[in-house]
């Protein structure tokens, strides 16, 4: 289906895969500003609010794209860590777990709370504190985290019903998922 608004070829029928807009939302929205517009006559008023509005927030495929690469590099980095460390006797296995250990619960809230992380920065999306746009705190970060993790792909169920696609982990910790400035 042809997107309305960044008029690129997109492979769903529901949200546009290039700026994540959701058609019928959309539609909609173009339906009722323009006939507002109609009423008070500026036409140009319906196009910068539905902009505003619809592109500031990632679709749910591309979230769960930055979070597989986060997995992917994260487990790419223990290998890694694993095999450099085989031979190295009981030093090294001391090492092995505290360099893993370091990565499995510092990698993601770390970065998150002072930069991003990897999936973030590929995938053009960033997490800030809801709402007042800042970098969320580390201690947000975990919070995030640990939410996330205990409820899994659960925590991303509301995403399609939230205003601002926020999952239950971005509502616990009040942050937001937004798209990178340019």
């Amino acid at each position: 289906m042809k997107c309305p608004k960044c008029q690129k070829e997109s492979s769903s029928d529901i949200e546009c895969n290039f700026c994540g807009i959701v058609f019928d939302k959309y539609q909609k929205r173009v339906q009722s500003f323009s006939n507002a517009s109609e009423q008070h006559g500026s036409e140009e008023s319906w196009e910068v609010l539905v902009a505003i509005e619809d592109h500031k927030y990632p679709t749910l495929t591309r979230r769960y794209v930055a979070t597989a690469i986060d997995v992917a590099f994260i487990l790419a980095a223990i290998i890694l860590i694993s095999y450099l460390f085989d031979d190295a006797g009981s030093i090294g296995v001391r090492i092995r777990v505290g360099l893993i250990l370091f990565l499995f619960f510092m990698y993601e809230p770390l970065c998150t709370s002072q930069l991003c992380t990897l999936g973030q920065k590929i995938m053009g999306v960033r997490v800030r504190r809801y709402p007042s746009m800042e970098r969320i705190s580390l201690l947000m970060a975990y919070a995030r985290i640990i939410v996330k993790g205990l409820l899994g792909i659960l925590s991303f169920f509301t995403l399609p019903f939230s205003q601002n696609r926020r999952a239950i982990h971005d509502m616990a910790a009040k942050s937001i998922v937004i798209f990178a400035d340019k």
